[in-house]
């Protein structure tokens, strides 16, 4: 009998081959499986991380203070306190992360700072004439809305029944801060007799890149402004001095990849109280709610079910659960008072 020493036929190599590629095939949605799973185990432990974060900065604030911790900016704040875990905001699932902004301020010479990206956001929550307790000395407008003002933001005039609330540009990457810097009293507070918002204007562009370019224009003011933002390290200095009539643009980096939106009404959910804090979700903060700016405008856009059509969420407590999004719809007044609305 002939026998063939080594090597294979044509038609015995094609048939390996096809049997290695149907094996391959089955194997490779399992494997995906698998990289989806781990996927969702690494987001359900960063939520973790940021819960943990979240008690610790809570922890850290004053007997009786709950103010000075806002959802606006909440990757900012709670960074100091993920220690070995600075990545946890970001989800290996998001393909387009939210990039937080650096910490930036302006030091008037008068002797206080104005906040900008760090500021409680006012205009989240109706326009200035109606925000309760006045008016701050920075309010936020989107391209479209600060382009109608057109040139209505002039010296002594004032602004603030124009100042309206904020909401989402056609180009959500570029936004404007107005500021008005006449302040009196002990407490700096603004004054009453001068709210023209446009002693120094700043432009904000969100590059695709990840880096954040801000452009700053002084108004008619005698008082003189310095840019504090964070260095290539991270520290806090001084970019630029005397700010004159133009300056920028800067580039910084963004804070952040953040994967995760934590609710708005995060610095009102007390103890005991089981809401969620905090999930998968497209934008920085959840707007959602009956109460929301916005409302019903956000949820079907910026849910982020990426978990086999989950999404995880942290509860107030330190939960994470994996849910479905219809069963957290906050545009249902049954869930928004059930997981969302901490107010009684």
């Amino acid at each position: 009998m002939y026998r063939r020493k080594c090597g294979f036929t044509l038609t015995e190599l094609l048939i390996v081959l096809a049997v290695l590629g149907l094996l391959v095939a089955m194997m490779l949605p399992t494997f995906g499986m698998v990289v989806a799973m781990s996927r969702r185990a690494s987001c359900q432990v960063n939520l973790a991380h940021i819960g943990q974060a979240y008690h610790m900065r809570r922890a850290a604030e004053p007997s009786g203070e709950r103010t000075a911790f806002k959802a606006n900016h909440w990757a900012a704040d709670l960074l100091p306190y993920l220690g070995d875990h600075p990545d946890a905001m970001y989800c290996l699932e998001d393909e387009n992360p939210f990039e937080g902004l650096p910490d930036l301020k302006f030091w008037v010479h008068e002797g206080y700072h104005m906040e900008m990206s760090s500021a409680y956001p006012y205009w989240l929550e109706g326009p200035a004439r109606q925000v309760a307790g006045g008016v701050p000395g920075v309010w936020k407008l989107n391209d479209e809305d600060y382009q109608s003002l057109g040139s209505s933001l002039a010296e002594r005039v004032n602004a603030v029944d124009w100042l309206i609330q904020f909401t989402q540009g056609v180009d959500r990457r570029l936004y404007w801060y107005v500021f008005e810097d006449q302040r009196t009293g002990e407490g700096k507070q603004l004054a009453s007799d001068d709210q023209d918002f446009e002693d120094l204007i700043v432009r904000v562009y969100e590059d695709p890149t990840g880096s954040v370019m801000i452009t700053c224009w002084k108004g008619a003011t005698y008082h003189k402004f310095d840019l504090i933002g964070p260095d290539e390290d991270g520290n806090e200095v001084t970019i630029a001095r005397n700010i004159g009539s133009t300056a920028g643009p800067f580039s910084f980096p963004g804070a952040k990849k953040i994967s995760y939106g934590m609710n708005w009404q995060a610095e009102h959910i007390t103890g005991g109280l089981h809401k969620i804090l905090a999930l998968d979700y497209e934008t920085e903060v959840c707007n959602v709610g009956s109460g929301a700016p916005a409302v019903g405008a956000n949820w079907d856009t910026e849910r982020a079910p990426r978990h086999f059509d989950k999404a995880n969420v942290l509860f107030s407590g330190g939960e994470v659960v994996a849910m479905d999004v219809d069963e957290i719809d906050p545009d249902l007044a049954a869930s928004d008072g059930l997981y969302w609305d901490p107010t009684p």
